[in-house]
């Protein structure tokens, strides 16, 4: 009979209820399915189905365990997940040969201490409940495998929870841990445990203990130590430690954020943990380098606010540069000892500036120069922060640091006007602007300051270094030993040799001297077909030249022009291999009319400016 009380719609559900319930019973199916029904209650007639050993209920509106399942004593396997239930009956200790039990996505706020009697159960689902505590009785569940306590509002564990000794995960996550039990140590048979997201400032030296644990994950907690005990775990595949800002680990050290599925890079447990001992053993020091972008136009004066900021004498008519001048500075006045500072310095030649984003590091600090000689400074400034915006962002989207010294203060006519309000709302990544004039000196130290502020504020530039990470950097850019192009095979090799045996840490390793601009590596990029380790000074200097080469030549090398260009590259595969990049960038298109091979580059063709950018004429020439 319908129940009165009863709603349309959950009359509507008991009754979707009833009819698989009655075609169970006459299958004499041992399993049913009543998962996102709705069901507020289940109909009486499921009493009959005794000999049933699995009930799915998940994702309905149950406020409580139905009693309508105490005589299903064959049950072995029930799933109340997703649903209402805010407490659980001492009765359902009677389902005795239970051996699954999913409480998950509930309003649990206490377990009944009979939940202790469900000695057969194998797998506890209790995530995402509202439980600040775990009764001492769960120790009893001796056959344990897998027990899910995420997701909840626990402050404690009772120290019973050693005497799960078949567990082999515990999910343990977003909860109020400030401490684990040193009877975690007692789980000899844990593969995986997962504490990240609570609050635990260290961990109990036992979990050394716990010799077959492959997987464990700590991040966001609030670490200040590892135990020596964690370097015993010698089947340890796979650790995280991310947002334990305390232990000073970088991303680069610790790998990939588990967070990010996208991401890719895998960092070995025992290269984190050798790093992370290391330092304590004093056998790191600091990077204490850094990369500095100077972007503007031709003419602006960024050759000579570099030369200002290295202290060097001012020159009136500067040479333009060719494509981007390389140089090293020491900057003082920052804290702690000074920093490297490597140094490009681009030019601001139309032709050039496709070429300038395949350099941009969202770990650089920029630096953009505007005049108000052609009295284009509004233009110019949105043109070159539109550019590191797009090319120099991270994968937040977050801009790096920029500095807008606004050169030639002190020239008639050349003074840049710019609404600096509007343009820090554009562009919030904007540091800071400085006025200078490279002559008579004002703004230098302004832009110093500015610099070193920006370099303090860089976790990286300060970032720890083993010495085997360090010897491999001496290689690959001592002047002696300083190879032009090295694949990866080659690459790997030469940190093997110096210790860096982990290819997790090899790859880190690159992509911190990618972002130096000391080695270049496109590996993690869609640019180059094979991971190359590319000098920088020969691949801009080359690159450069086939660009400046092509404006001479109306837009069209030959493969002879190509070999006239590149006459100080011997190496015909190199010479394809800069060819070949220049196609995978979009700047060359091979003609396949042309006997011998030609390439169209299409910046360079006659009358055709880039795409939003404002054509200047003129050479580089800097007179203040």
């Amino acid at each position: 009979m319908p129940d009165p009380e009863s709603t349309p719609a959950e009359q509507k559900a008991c009754d979707e209820a009833l009819k698989r319930i009655g075609d169970c019973g006459r299958r004499r199916a041992v399993t049913l399915d009543l998962a996102g029904l709705g069901l507020t209650r289940l109909p009486p007639e499921i009493c009959r189905l005794t000999k049933l050993t699995a009930l799915d209920l998940a994702h309905n509106r149950l406020a409580t365990v139905p009693l309508e399942i105490d005589p299903l004593t064959q049950l072995q396997q029930l799933d109340l997940s997703h649903n209402l239930i805010e407490s659980l009956p001492a009765a359902l200790a009677d389902l005795a040969t239970l051996a699954q039990l999913n409480l998950s996505h509930n309003r649990l706020a206490a377990l009944p201490p009979t939940l202790g009697h469900l000695t057969r159960l194998t797998r506890l689902y209790l995530s995402h409940n509202r439980l600040t505590t775990v009764p001492p009785e769960l120790g009893q569940l001796t056959h344990l495998t897998r027990l899910y306590l995420d997701h909840n509002s626990l402050a404690a564990l009772p120290p019973e929870i050693g005497c799960l000794t078949q567990l082999t995960r515990l999910y343990l996550s977003d909860n109020l841990l400030a401490a684990l039990p040193p009877e975690l140590g007692q789980l000899v048979t844990l593969t995986v445990l997962d504490v990240s997201h609570n609050m635990l400032g260290a961990l109990p030296s036992e979990i050394g203990q716990l010799a077959k644990l492959t997987v464990l994950w700590l991040m966001e907690n609030r670490l200040v130590a590892l135990p020596e005990s964690l370097g015993e775990l010698e089947g340890l595949s796979s650790l995280s430690l991310h947002d334990n800002p305390a232990l000073q680990l970088m991303s680069s050290v610790l790998g990939a954020d588990p967070r990010k599925p996208q991401e890719t890079r895998i960092a070995s447990a025992r290269s984190i943990l050798d790093f992370y001992f290391a330092r304590l053993a004093g056998n790191t020091r600091p990077l204490n380098e850094a990369r500095l972008m100077v972007l503007g136009m031709s003419g602006a004066g960024k050759t000579s606010v570099v030369q200002a900021l290295r202290d060097l004498p001012f020159r009136d008519r500067e040479a333009g540069t060719a494509g981007v001048a390389l140089c090293d500075w020491t900057m003082d006045g920052c804290q702690g000892p000074p920093v490297t500072v490597h140094v490009w310095d681009f030019s601001g030649q139309e032709i050039t500036r496709a070429l300038h984003p395949i350099f941009f590091s969202n770990r650089a600090l920029y630096v953009v120069v505007l005049s108000g000689r052609g009295h284009r400074e509004r233009e110019d400034a949105n043109y070159w922060l539109r550019l590191i915006q797009a090319h120099g962002s991270d994968d937040s989207g977050q801009g790096p640091p920029v500095i807008v010294a606004m050169n030639q203060w002190n020239v008639a006519g050349c003074r840049p006007e710019v609404d600096r309000i509007a343009l820090r709302e554009c562009y919030p990544f904007i540091r800071g602007f400085v006025e200078m004039d490279c002559k008579t000196k004002k703004g230098v130290p302004a832009l110093k300051t500015a610099l070193c502020r920006e370099v303090d504020r860089m976790p990286w530039a300060r970032e720890p270094f083993p010495e085997e990470w360090h010897a491999v950097h001496r290689s690959l850019t001592a002047p002696v030993t300083r190879p032009t192009t090295l694949n990866q095979d080659d690459y790997r090799a030469l940190c093997v040799t110096h210790g860096v045996n982990d290819e997790g840490q090899q790859d880190y390793l690159s992509d911190i001297l990618h972002h130096l601009g000391t080695a270049l590596n496109y590996r993690n990029g869609q640019i180059l077909l094979e991971a190359m380790m590319l000098q920088p000074e020969w691949l801009t200097r080359n690159l450069y030249a086939l660009l400046r080469g092509a404006e001479k030549l109306a837009g069209v090398l030959s493969q002879a022009d190509v070999e006239a260009v590149l006459h100080a590259e011997k190496n015909a595969a190199s010479r394809a291999y800069l060819m070949h990049l220049m196609e995978r960038l979009g700047l060359a298109r091979p003609l396949s009319d042309r006997p011998g091979g030609a390439w169209c580059f299409s910046t360079a063709l006659p009358d055709a400016p880039l795409v939003g950018v404002s054509a200047t004429s003129g050479t580089e020439e800097v007179t203040s």
